[in-house]
């Protein structure tokens, strides 16, 4: 076990992206470098690819030393194609746990001294055993020396070090900001260190339908690696609408806007509709209100009736209609005595077609294609509330 800050480092001391993984393996062991072995040489094919890198002299060139039988032989041919990228590697750990097993070096919460920091448990349960917290440190110096633009997170124990979460399911490719500890570091323009979460590659070579995912979250750190800053895209949405916004929203559209729609459900009934004709002029329109007696949004029966006929003028009028799991919604929409018109596209379908390995969730759509938060992490909700594709 080494605790030297950047004795076992691969890159530029200052790089644009800083990849941080979990621990070492064997050939890690070996060698004293990160990303060495099998899963280093199948992270390198997938940095290629996702960086364009494929018709790269010095990218080939470490590609083309790649050795079963000596994994260091190809170490020096990678170090220029980091340099002049920005990229560089460490671990969380500088040590190869016990059968490549962090709950081989994790205790139970009750085996804790009183002085054991406020973080949360490391796997399942346990908690990193006290003899091995100096890795943070080590790993908090490396990364306030470096600044980089952006640290990717590979893996679960990378997320429990930077993000004080093992939800790697959940938060893979939504941009976020270092916490606990590593929230005081500023990055390279003073703006709070960003990261991205991604899957480890050594889960790729047990769950190789992940790879096109993993590739996909690291196109998107070549890009995020340019600015130090978190950039969302402005979004406009009125929530919780009266008849007047609804009506003011119909009045905006044009005969040139997609109509982009969706519908939430509880218990077999419509809670809201959501409409959007860009993505900074969206309206809610809500229909359910559990803390009122009657249940309804609207305060007399008349005002639900109209507002039920303007979300039915905006459904059935000719702008083109763009779901996500369509199927799912307009069968409420059926139910309630509408009949959408010029339904165009679905964006769960489309996604299907291109990528038919893949999950079709809205959460995960988002975090392919946009820059939005994990959304689904914002709000707690009971099961029913949440749509099928979601």
């Amino acid at each position: 076990m080494t605790l030297d800050p950047f004795s076992a480092w691969a890159g530029p001391h200052h790089p644009q992206i800083l990849f941080v993984g979990e621990a070492w393996g064997e050939q890690e062991d070996y060698t004293k470098q990160p990303f060495v072995g099998t899963s280093g040489k199948e992270f390198w094919k997938m940095l290629g690819r996702a960086f364009r890198a494929e018709d790269d002299p010095s990218w080939l060139a470490a590609r083309s030393h790649f050795s079963y039988e000596d994994h260091a032989e190809w170490l020096p041919y990678r170090k220029d194609w980091m340099e002049a990228k920005g990229l560089a590697f460490t671990n969380v750990l500088n040590f190869r746990p016990p059968s490549n097993k962090i709950a081989n070096i994790s205790v139970k919460r009750d085996e804790l001294p009183a002085t054991y920091p406020s973080i949360p448990s490391i796997d399942r349960g346990l908690y990193l055993h006290p003899q091995y917290l100096p890795e943070l440190d080590r790993l908090e110096e490396e990364v306030r020396e470096a600044r980089p633009n952006l640290i990717v997170a590979l893996g679960n124990t990378a997320c429990w070090a930077l993000l004080q979460t093992t939800s790697i399911g959940s938060i893979r490719g939504a941009i976020t900001q270092c916490r606990g500890r590593f929230a005081a570091i500023n990055g390279s323009a003073g703006s709070p260190l960003k990261v991205l979460p991604a899957w480890h590659p050594a889960s790729i070579i047990y769950q190789w339908k992940q790879r096109p995912v993993l590739i996909a979250d690291l196109g998107k750190a070549e890009l995020e690696g340019k600015f130090p800053e978190i950039r969302r895209p402005k979004r406009g949405v009125l929530v919780d609408a009266l008849l007047s916004d609804i009506i003011n929203f119909t009045s905006r559209m044009t005969p040139l806007d997609t109509l982009s729609v969706d519908v939430e459900t509880r218990g077999g009934q419509i809670t809201c509709i959501g409409f959007a004709r860009r993505r900074d002029d969206a309206i809610v329109v809500p229909f359910a209100d559990s803390g009122k007696e009657d249940g309804s949004y609207w305060q007399t029966p008349l005002d639900e009736i109209a507002a039920w006929n303007l979300v039915e003028a905006l459904l059935v009028g000719p702008w083109p209609k763009l779901f996500q799991n369509g199927l799912y919604d307009i069968q409420y929409i059926l139910r309630a005595g509408i009949r959408p018109q010029n339904c165009l596209h679905d964006t769960m379908l489309y996604h299907h077609a291109m990528w038919p390995e893949m999950r079709k969730n809205l959460g995960f759509l988002g975090s392919i294609y946009t820059n939005e938060p994990a959304w689904k992490l914002m709000r707690r909700a009971k099961t029913d509330t949440v749509k099928r594709d979601e």
